[in-house]
């Protein structure tokens, strides 16, 4: 297996999800890895798996994704970058994508000379929906999405009318806007001048 830097690695990883490349995504994960997002916390392995079956119930997903912001020391690297998932569905009768809108925070460690992602997190800033054909009405019923995280609502409806579940018990990652920071003082708050994870580096 190629030696790839951080920044290919979380390319690598997301890129595989969505052209369908399990076996190769799953090789971007170590074996105890986590995963943290809005359906799923477990290892990365168990999300490859997921994401293999979500496809399989014909939930299309795709992702847009930003520059790489990456910090290194010694064998560890967190990378940052911000991301924007499309799920086209079909409500009531109008074909429509929704968009959300968010950051990713990966870890990613070498071990036995394998660099691979050992953490995953998303934090979740906004999400949107509008119609593929410009000119239609979309509408969405208010009470249909109040149980949800105002963060990804519309995510979280989304899958709910294709037949998935979505998770909404609160989390750190789930966190609304004045909270969202809680994921950064996990693994990127600053003390020394170096994110604290990266400072357990051996």
């Amino acid at each position: 297996m190629p030696d790839w830097p951080p920044a290919h690695r979380g390319l690598r990883e997301r890129l595989s999800r969505d052209l369908g490349l399990w076996e190769q995504m799953r090789d971007c994960f170590h074996d105890d890895s986590v995963v943290r997002i809005s359906w799923i916390n477990a290892s990365g392995p168990e999300f490859v798996r997921r994401s293999k079956e979500m496809v399989e119930q014909n939930v299309q997903a795709s992702h847009r994704l930003g520059p790489i912001f990456v910090t290194l020391a010694g064998d560890r690297a967190i990378a940052q970058l911000a991301a924007i998932i499309d799920i086209p569905f079909t409500l009531n009768g109008t074909e429509v994508v929704t968009s959300c809108h968010h950051r990713l925070l990966l870890r990613a460690e070498r071990r036995e000379s394998a660099l691979r992602l050992s953490g995953f997190d998303a934090v979740y800033l906004r999400d949107e929906i509008a119609p593929v054909i410009p000119g239609q009405t979309v509408a969405v019923d208010p009470e249909a999405v109040k149980a949800f995280r105002p963060s990804y609502r519309l995510l979280s409806y989304t899958p709910k009318m294709s037949g998935t579940r979505m998770n909404s018990q609160p989390n750190h990652f789930q966190a609304a806007a004045p909270d969202r920071s809680r994921v950064y003082t996990t693994s990127y708050r600053c003390a020394s001048g170096r994110p604290n994870w990266l400072m357990r580096s051996k």
